[in-house]
Parts: structure tokens; C-alpha cells; sequence
């Protein structure tokens, strides 16, 4: 032992220069991640310290075994007092704590920084020790069969380029390619067990070469354990089958249910229930849990033929891994403004995603299209319940907080900008080749990016909101040497220094008072449905796409009549009849069977359509064309009561022009702020040309959502009254978003607003009804003092539509100089 010892301190001597550079670069690497949020540059100098680590190592290893020969023919080498195995134990001791160890403890830093928890330390620990002894234990093999640096490096060079070699053979010749994986949790697992078994098969053969070399001096056994190693190696990357990393049993949701419904009527906001493709309805749901689907499949059979479609809306990711198929997703941002006051004013940093309509597959029969078909339908939805919980609630400072082992998020920085704020947030994921939980094997952190978290920025002054999704911009590239994946980027929310005069707090004050709240859904269960109906008709929707429906509503729909001598109770159950049973997506000739269902209650069940109004934007095209023909000044009371209940409802006043019969309504409607009145009300009440209204009418024009143009033109006959700061406010929240920039960009454009031209010139595309474009056409010809008309005049606007300058005295505009 003591001879042993001795050598040990003989070969720590001859290499402490070489150690000491191998432990400061060991020593940088967690400084180095301690210093700053993850970062594209810090990993890639991350990435070179590691393959500095790498040569290093390697390179002290090949010194230390060739510093003392364990073959010689040499007077020295005869008489010297070390046996070969005793200088076997001192360079194999020296190779594990010199440089193994001292790499597992640098790793084992990096990982405790990244938010790693004790289990998870125990596994990367555990991982770290397989790679190093797999790598230098090979190269003290390669060492032992050589006398000279040159040698070694050059053998490493041979094994290199055999593995490629030996790759290609494979491939080419045997067609032995590696599979990429499904999305599924032994998938996932499996290549974890593929590569943690090949790592472990190369690195025991190489173990296995250092001992039948240094110790036995057996090198044709030696050189074939290492062939064997070197061989296998590949193919058990593609060949092996079994997982050994089995993932936890999924636990079942034992409460909620899943039930076929025959339209999208039924409430979807209540706390337990949540509406999946429009006609399933989840049921049965806790208070912060939400259903995402995983998997559909569908079969129709009718007379016609089968009709089928598949989906898999959670991205083919296994529930753990993909959590709620996606933070975007409309139900999960319900969910979430459940947890703020309902007067909490929202934007979002992207479009909320809404699952509608049933997937197709194939070319369905053109009967499908020409008329609903009815027969079997059945269904199999595979549904992840998980809850959405917050996980931290920031300053908007930079910070760094664990959500969870093995997750943590960096509040990079936070800049005001011209056009909002920019906020840079990384996260860190765990990435375990060991662990047998999805979400952080090395493939199921990765695949983290395509469910990002969700993000909000909130005042809790001014009750705003802003939801936005943490980027899935993939930051520590190359990955494959980090302990970690990184994920984030910047994201610029809206708050300019527009907003800020809007509201009157300046940006700074702002800033100090807003929070970050972090939101992820936490896996909890998974649960397979399978729902079918013998008498479901299959309609397809103008996108063609299926949308099954009840077959009796259907019929009922259109074959509801009414008598003409009907009383009060049969006009109600005819009402009934009708609005229940009207399809959800309207085909070949609904619109017109719907009209006709209306114009049948005649003035007598005019009273009933109106208290139930409003119907919603399904029914309310035809409802504002058949109602007026049918309502007369004696139904004044009831349409007077529904203007009192609902302010949106001035339109049946309008459309009729009884505007003096809603006046009072309207006016007292007008006082009271809580919500904006519809351009109609404006127009309803401007026509007093009172001016104690007139501070009301500029708040509520103000904050229009759309109607702009009709409501400034009755604005425009009072007396007195400046429009020219309200149609400033209303272009703000207009750029904003939070009105129709298009309805605004006139009324602005008079006042020589910014941008304002310009946005009502290229707004002019989006027209398709004719009356309203030519309308538009002749009030830009009149700003611009143009004698052009039609195509020609708009084709003019476009060619010049930057050049334009306001004069303020005129409040017209003209050809700037080119």
C-alpha cells in the first residue's frame, strides 16, 4: 500500500501543472453559469471550457499512464521495487480522483445551481460517473497499449474515425438506422435505456481492455474486449428493446365525465365543465383543473359510406411531457383569469387557440356535403387533466427562482422601448438520461420547448393583464455536453409611452408596480373515453370538415310549424323549438329555412323573438333582418324594456328610426359609465343636442368599439361640441388594440393624426360591401381634395398614400414634395 501511495504522489507531482489548469477550467464552469441568465454566448464558451475539460482530461490520463512503463527490458525496470499490479492500483487510483471525481463534483455544482433537487443530483451524479469512466477509461486503455504521446493521440484518432467508419458500414450496408422516436412515454424512455445501456456497454469493455492491459498484460484479449465494445456500441443505440426506465403509473381521474352534446349552446364557463371540439363536454372538473386532449379518433357509418378522422391536438407528446397540449390554448387562459378580478382588463401575446371542429381524414363522400347524413357515430378521446397553478410572482427586476427541482426562470432584464417593454425570461429544464420521469429525460426536456410557460404581466393599479408564452427559443446550442437545456428569449409587451399617456402613469411607475406571474400545468391524471350514438347525422361545414349533430334536432328545426291562429303558449314552444334545434354550422339553405321560421310568427310572436334577445352572433344576421318587418309602434313597451335590460338592442330602435321613443333610455344609460354604449345609443342621444350630455357622449365615443364614423357624424350636428380629443382617445386605444383601427382611421384621419391617412387608405381592402367602400372612397376624395372616382381614385391613394401632409388650417391634405 505504501509503495502505491508513493507512486501516487510521484505521478501528482509530475502532473500538477497539467491538474491545476484541469481544475480551474473544472472551477470556471460553474462560476461561469453562476454569472448571468442563460445565454447563447455563455454556452457556447460553456461549450469549449467542456471540450477543454474533455482534451484536458484526456490528456492527463495518457501522461499518467505512460510516465511509468508496465512492460521494460531495462536494468532499472527489473531491479525497481513496484510490481506491476501495485503500479496498476496507483495509476487506476490516480485516474478516479484526480480527474474523474473532480469532474462528477463540477458537474454535480452546475446541476445544484440549476435548481436540481437531491434525487436529481443523485442521478446526474450517477450519470456523470458512467460518462467519465466510459471516456477515460478508453483512453487509459488506448494509453496502455502505447510508449509516446504522439502514439496515443494518434490511436484516439484511429478509434475515432473507426466509429464512423463502422457507423456508415452499419447504415449503408446493413440498413441499420436509428429510429427516430414517437412521442410517446416508453419512447421517450427508450432512448434514454438505449443510450445509457450502449454508454455502459462500451465503457465496461473499456474497463474491462485497461485491466487485461495494465494489469494482466493480455493485449489479444484486451484488443477484443475493446473491439467488442466499439462494435456493439451503434447498434445498441438502434437494437435495444427493453426499458428499464419505467415511468410512474399514470394516476386516473375517477370524477369527470365525457358526453356528446347536439350543439355548442350549453354553458361553457362554469367551473367544473369545459367544451373540447364544440359537442363534447368534459364534466366533473376541480376548480384549477383543465382537460387536454391527447388523442381523438372518430368513425361515422352511414348509408352513404364511413366517413373518419384522427387528431392529435397534444402535439403527440406524452401527457407529462406536453402538458395542456399548449399554454395557448383558450381553456388553459380561462383558467387562468379565473385567479384576477373580473374587471382585469386582458390583452394577450398571441391567439388563443380554440378546438372546434372535428378533424377529417380523407375525401369524404360528396353526399356528406349536399345533405346531413344520419348513422353511427363513435368516438375515442384520450384526455391529460392537469392543474393549472402559479408558481411565482415576480418583480419586474432581474431574479432568478426555482419553480420546481429541476426548472428554474430568469427574469433576464427588463427595457422600456418606443413600441412597449421588452421582457427577457429563460428557464432552465433538468435533462437526465436516468430519470424515469418523461418531463426531464433527455428527450422529454427538449421536446419543453413545444409547451412553453405562461407568462403575465399584470398591475394590480390599473387591473391590466398581459399573457404572453415563455419563448421556446432553444438557447445552449450544442446541448449535448450540458447538464441542462435552456430555453427563452425576449418578448415585447405592450406598453409604450402612447399607453402611458393614455392611462397617466408613466412607464417607471409602472414598472415598480407591475408583477410577473409564472403559470405551468401540473400533470395530475390521464383517462381514455369512448362515446358513441346510433342516431347522429354527419353535416360538413364549408371548410369540410365534419360537425356531427343530433338527427331529431335537425328534423326538429326544420320541421317546426306554426298555426296561424296560435296562441301565446304555441308561439313559445315554436320559439323554443326553433332556437334550440337550429344547427350549429348553417348548410345549403338554413339561413333562408331560418328566415322563414322567423317571418311565420308574424307581429303577434314579435314580443316572444324580442325577450329572448340577444340570440348571439350565430342567429344575429338573420334576427336583425327578419325582426324589424315584423315589430310595430304597439310593441313599444316590450322593445323598451329589452333596451332597458340590454343598451346593445338600440339597433331595433334604429333600424325602424324611433329614435325619440329610446331617448330617455338611452340618456340615462349614458350617465351611468360602467360599460360604452354602441355607436347607435350616441346617435340616439346626440340628436337631444343637450349639452350637460355632451361629457358623457365624448366618454363613451371615446371608448367605441367600432361605429365610429356614424357616431362622429351625429356627434358633429351638436352645437358646440370639440370631437377633437375624443377622436384622439379613441385613436390611441384604436393603435392599442382595443377598438377597430379601421372604424377609427377616418374620424382620426379629419384631425390629421398620425398614421391615420394612411391607415384608412390601405384599410380599404378589407371592404367587400360596395356601398360602404364607395362611402369611403368619396369622404378620402374629400379629404384629399381629389377629383378622381372608384378604381382610380383608390389605386391613387395607394400609390401616394405616405406623401400625404394635413394642413391644420384647411384640415386637408396635400401631395408632399417627392
Amino acid at each position: 500500500m505504501q509503495l502505491i501511495l508513493h507512486q501516487l504522489k510521484a505521478d501528482l507531482r509530475h502532473q500538477r501543472g497539467w491538474l491545476a489548469v484541469f481544475g480551474l477550467t473544472l472551477a470556471v464552469s460553474p462560476v461561469l453559469q453562476s454569472l448571468s441568465a442563460p445565454d447563447r454566448k455563455l454556452f457556447v464558451a460553456d461549450f469549449f471550457l467542456t471540450l477543454a475539460q474533455a482534451l484536458l482530461a484526456l490528456l492527463v490520463t495518457g501522461r499518467c499512464v505512460q510516465a511509468d512503463p508496465l512492460v521494460g527490458s531495462t536494468a532499472f525496470w527489473r531491479t525497481r521495487p513496484l510490481t506491476r499490479a501495485q503500479l496498476f492500483w496507483s495509476k487506476t487510483a490516480f485516474i478516479v480522483a484526480m480527474v474523474e471525481l473532480p469532474f462528477v463534483l463540477s458537474r454535480a455544482a452546475q446541476q445544484w445551481q440549476a435548481g436540481f433537487s437531491f434525487h436529481q443530483l443523485l442521478l446526474g451524479g450517477g450519470e456523470s460517473l458512467l460518462w467519465a469512466t466510459t471516456f477515460l477509461f478508453l483512453g487509459a486503455a488506448l494509453a496502455a497499449f502505447t510508449r509516446t504521446l504522439m502514439q496515443f493521440l494518434a490511436r484516439v484518432g484511429l478509434l475515432i474515425l473507426g466509429f464512423v467508419i463502422w457507423g456508415v458500414i452499419l447504415e449503408e450496408v446493413f440498413r441499420l438506422r436509428s429510429v427516430e422516436p414517437d412521442f410517446a412515454n416508453h419512447s421517450l424512455l427508450l432512448f434514454s435505456c438505449r443510450f445509457v445501456v450502449a454508454v455502459g456497454f462500451l465503457g465496461s469493455c473499456a474497463v474491462v481492455t485497461w485491466i487485461l492491459q495494465a494489469r494482466w498484460a493480455r493485449s489479444v484479449l484486451a484488443v477484443a474486449a475493446l473491439g467488442i465494445g466499439v462494435l456493439c456500441f451503434q447498434p445498441l443505440l438502434v437494437l435495444w428493446r427493453t426499458v428499464f426506465l419505467n415511468p410512474p403509473p399514470p394516476r386516473l381521474n375517477t370524477t369527470a365525465r365525457v358526453e356528446l352534446l347536439p350543439s355548442d349552446e350549453l354553458p361553457v364557463t362554469t367551473q367544473d365543465s369545459q367544451l373540447l371540439y364544440s359537442h363534447f363536454r368534459v364534466t366533473g372538473l376541480r376548480s384549477n383543473e383543465v382537460a387536454g386532449p391527447q388523442h381523438l379518433k372518430w368513425r361515422f357509418q352511414g348509408s352513404n359510406g364511413p366517413a373518419l378522422g384522427s387528431a392529435e391536438p397534444g402535439l403527440g407528446l406524452p401527457s407529462e411531457v406536453g402538458m395542456l397540449n399548449h399554454p395557448q390554448s383558450a381553456d388553459y387562459l380561462k383558467l387562468v383569469q379565473r385567479g384576477y378580478s373580473s374587471d382585469t382588463l386582458w390583452f394577450t401575446g398571441f391567439h388563443p387557440r380554440h378546438q372546434t371542429s372535428l378533424p377529417s381524414q380523407g375525401n369524404l363522400p360528396e353526399a356528406f356535403r349536399r345533405a346531413p347524413m344520419m348513422g353511427r357515430f363513435e368516438a375515442a378521446v384520450d384526455l391529460g387533466f392537469y392543474e393549472v397553478v402559479r408558481l411565482a410572482d415576480l418583480p419586474l427586476a432581474p431574479a432568478a427562482v426555482t419553480l420546481r427541482p429541476g426548472e428554474q426562470i430568469f427574469l433576464h432584464h427588463v427595457t422600456p422601448r418606443t413600441d412597449g417593454i421588452e421582457i427577457d425570461v429563460r428557464m432552465n429544464v433538468a435533462k437526465l438520461f436516468l430519470s424515469r420521469d418523461p418531463r426531464y429525460s433527455v428527450l422529454g426536456a427538449m421536446l419543453r420547448e413545444s409547451a412553453p410557460t405562461l407568462l403575465v404581466l399584470y398591475h394590480p393599479g390599473l387591473r391590466e393583464a398581459y399573457a404572453f408564452p415563455c419563448a421556446d427559443r432553444l438557447l445552449n446550442v450544442p446541448y449535448f455536453l450540458n447538464t441542462h437545456y435552456s430555453f427563452g428569449g425576449a418578448h415585447v409587451a405592450p406598453y409604450p409611452a402612447l399607453r402611458a399617456k393614455l392611462t397617466g402613469v408613466p412607464t417607471e411607475s409602472w414598472l415598480r408596480e407591475a408583477r410577473l406571474h409564472v403559470y405551468q400545468s401540473v400533470y395530475r391524471s390521464t383517462a381514455a373515453y369512448h362515446l358513441s350514438s346510433t342516431n347522429y347525422s354527419l353535416v360538413l361545414d364549408r371548410g369540410s370538415q365534419a360537425r356531427p349533430e343530433v338527427a331529431e334536432g335537425r328534423l326538429a328545426f326544420r320541421n317546426a310549424s306554426l298555426a296561424t291562429n296560435a296562441g301565446d303558449a304555441e308561439i313559445e314552444v315554436y320559439l323554443d323549438t326553433v332556437l334550440d334545434n337550429a344547427p350549429d354550422n348553417f348548410v345549403e339553405d338554413d339561413f333562408a329555412v331560418l328566415a322563414k321560421k322567423f317571418a311565420a310568427l308574424g307581429p303577434r310572436g314579435a314580443p316572444a323573438l324580442v325577450r329572448r334577445l340577444p340570440l348571439g352572433s350565430r342567429l344575429e344576421g338573420t334576427v336583425r333582418a327578419a325582426l324589424p318587418k315584423l315589430i310595430t309602434r304597439d310593441h313599444l313597451p316590450v322593445l323598451q324594456e329589452a333596451l332597458r335590460r340590454d343598451p346593445q338592442l338600440v339597433w331595433l330602435f334604429t333600424a325602424k328610426a324611433w329614435h325619440a321613443d329610446a331617448r330617455e333610455i338611452v340618456l340615462a344609460q349614458l350617465r351611468d359609465r360602467r360599460q360604452a354604449l354602441p355607436a347607435g345609443s350616441l346617435i340616439v342621444a346626440a340628436a337631444a343636442k343637450d349639452p350637460a350630455t355632451y361629457p358623457d357622449l365624448l366618454w363613451h365615443f371615446a371608448r367605441l368599439n367600432h361605429g365610429h364614423e356614424q357616431a362622429a357624424a351625429a356627434l358633429a350636428q351638436c352645437p358646440g361640441l370639440d370631437l377633437s380629443a375624443a377622436v384622439r382617445e379613441a385613436w390611441k386605444r384604436a393603435r392599442l388594440g382595443l377598438a377597430d383601427v379601421r372604424a377609427v382611421a377616418l374620424p382620426a384621419a379629419a384631425e390629421g393624426l398620425p398614421e391615420a391617412l394612411a391607415t384608412a387608405i390601405f384599410k380599404l381592402e378589407d371592404l367587400s360591401d360596395a356601398r360602404a367602400l364607395e362611402q369611403r372612397r368619396t369622404r378620402l376624395a374629400e379629404l384629399t381634395n381629389s377629383s378622381k372616382q372608384g378604381k382610380e381614385l383608390q389605386d391613387w391613394l395607394f400609390a401616394n398614400a405616405e406623401r400625404f401632409q394635413f394642413e391644420a388650417s384647411t384640415k386637408r391634405y396635400t401631395l408632399a414634395e417627392r
